[in-house]
């Protein structure tokens, strides 16, 4: 019970961490770090409905690990925002970054004379404007994007291959990775409109509607995540297709509407969100008194015994 409801809050938490990582960088409209990181989350507990076996870390970093480098962040985001009204600036382009290490001579002196001599042909006075033309398009906020992505595709891979080893029928192996195809749906649909080339005037990416579209997938894809927690403590079979993804798939088409103007948009997954959360809250409270008496226990109260 107690690894029922940790992890299935820890569902819905981690919607929280996405917002602190959108905080840091300056209100980046992009929902795709959330997709990434709830996908992850799901994929632990799609391990241990398989293996039965929760992953809580890969070697010494683990979720402990990560909850404590949140909280060190924040606070360091906090300092640095009262001394720095303007806070740390992710928009900044890379390549001053990097150039103003060369200036400082940050760079060790053996890799300074490589890098002279793949792309400049040892001419120093052109290694800024080099620099400059490669990563002046490329953000901090993009590294730090990049570098989330990397690090969740590890873990993901490193999960996949612990389940392969584990079941190595291939038609089990077959099954069990179907059993990710609607969360997989889910996230592809969600993310539909940032990799369209589309007329920005067509299709309205505002921040509020992005920040409703997040808050409605999210809270789909952290009740997916529940439901396999649930089932795997009850050892039951989980659906191949979960119908629950249809809000999202809906709504993402329909936004592709031409004549759906700003206010439509932002209309469109403010409903997308209010039907994810009844959802979860009808699901979940089912699924809490379906268990409470099946063990005979109260749901935020100790039952009292009269002794006979």
């Amino acid at each position: 019970l107690g690894q029922l409801f940790d992890h299935g809050l820890d569902g819905l938490c981690v919607i929280a961490h996405i917002s602190a990582v959108h905080c840091w960088l300056r209100g980046f409209s992009s929902i795709r770090l959330q997709m990434v990181l709830q996908f992850a989350f799901l994929q632990a507990q799609w391990e241990e409905f398989f293996t039965h076996v929760l992953p809580h870390g890969t070697g010494q970093l683990g979720v402990t690990e990560v909850n404590y480098g949140m909280a060190l962040l924040s606070l360091v985001h906090g300092i640095y925002g009262l001394i720095h009204e303007e806070g740390v600036d992710y928009t900044r382009p890379v390549s001053e970054l990097v150039i103003t290490g060369i200036n400082a001579g940050l760079v060790p002196s053996r890799l300074l004379d490589v890098v002279l001599d793949l792309f400049v042909q040892n001419d120093r006075a052109t290694l800024d404007t080099k620099v400059d033309e490669v990563l002046g398009h490329v953000q901090l906020r993009d590294v730090v994007f990049m570098s989330w992505i990397g690090a969740v595709g590890v873990l993901s891979y490193l999960s996949a291959g612990r389940v392969i080893s584990y079941l190595r029928n291939t038609l089990s192996i077959f099954k069990a990775f179907s059993y990710l195809l609607s969360p997989l749906v889910l996230v592809g649909f969600a993310l539909l409109d940032e990799f369209v080339e589309v007329d920005p005037t067509v299709l309205a990416n505002s921040r509020e509607a992005l920040r409703w579209k997040g808050l409605g997938a999210g809270l789909l894809l952290s009740h997916l995540t529940i439901k396999i927690i649930v089932y795997t403590k009850a050892r039951q079979r989980v659906a191949l297709v979960q119908w629950d993804i249809g809000p999202v798939v809906l709504a993402a088409i329909a936004a592709v509407e031409p004549r759906l103007t700003d206010d439509g948009h932002v209309l469109l997954w403010r409903t997308v969100s209010v039907i994810a959360l009844c959802r979860l809250v009808s699901w979940d409270g089912k699924a809490l008194q379906h268990i409470t008496e099946r063990l005979g226990i109260e749901t935020f109260r100790i039952r009292s015994v009269i002794s006979v």
